[in-house]
């Protein structure tokens, strides 16, 4: 009987909760910008800005995989 009288006792649990807030780095936040304003001229314009197009989204993308991965997002 010693043994079972321990189990009866009233334990309550108390969960406190505790909000901490992060803010990312500004560099992570900062808008994503347009190389580019107005449209190429010729063809050959269109072909040089290519790779500067890709660099961007490219960049743009690795801010927002920074971001998920400062937040924890998979």
């Amino acid at each position: 009987m010693l043994l079972l009288t321990g189990c009866a006792s009233n334990t309550k649990v108390v969960t406190q909760y505790k909000t901490v807030e992060r803010k990312p780095p500004p560099a992570l936040i900062s808008p994503c910008l347009r190389p580019f304003d107005s449209p190429p001229q010729t063809y050959g314009e269109a072909v040089e800005r290519d790779p500067v197009w890709h660099a961007s989204w490219r960049t743009c993308a690795n801010q927002i995989q920074q971001l998920r991965q400062f937040y924890g997002i998979q």
